[in-house]
């Protein structure tokens, strides 16, 4: 028997190909045991944003029958928000819950929904997100960034109203 006879008999290649399919087996099995872990970070505590990502880690839970383990950090425990706004761009962090204008420094037209006095009423600038376009459309502008806008909140206030005339 040659040198390359042994190498490749019947014996070592069924060998081989039987240690390979248990290898496979064993990595599918404890990926499958394993939880992907979601970080969610905001700067408040026990607040509406803190309610949200209750609510949201408990269907991201129950929707993936477990596999994917949302962790919640808020209260700042992920950092300052340019810092959690660096860790959704690093993929460090899978989450941060903010109004849209901390994202101003990602791209200034995130801005605009804090210009004081822009909106007559509370009901004003809800109406925009009622609309199917132009949420994609602000999410969009988050992509161009590398960063992707998974929600829009319906109660957003403005930070301040002009005075009646």
């Amino acid at each position: 028997m040659t040198m390359i006879d042994r190498k490749f008999s019947r014996r070592n290649v069924l060998c081989g190909m039987s240690a390979g399919v248990a290898l496979g087996l064993a990595a599918r099995r404890l990926q499958a045991q394993t939880p992907i872990v979601m970080k969610l970070g905001t700067q408040t505590l026990n607040d509406a944003q803190h309610e949200w990502m209750k609510i949201f880690s408990r269907l991201v839970e129950s929707g993936s029958n477990g596999r994917i383990k949302p962790e919640l950090y808020p209260g700042s425990q992920l950092g300052t928000a340019p810092r959690m706004i660096e860790g959704t761009q690093f993929n460090s962090i899978q989450g941060f819950v903010a109004p849209p204008e901390f994202l101003s420094g990602v791209d200034s037209r995130f801005e605009v929904l804090g210009s004081p006095g822009l909106f007559k009423n509370v009901d004003t600038p809800t109406a925009p997100f009622r609309i199917p376009n132009s949420i994609k459309r602000s999410c969009r502008s988050a992509a161009t960034r590398g960063s992707r806008a998974s929600a829009c909140s319906s109660t957003l206030q403005p930070s301040s109203t002009p005075a009646p005339r």
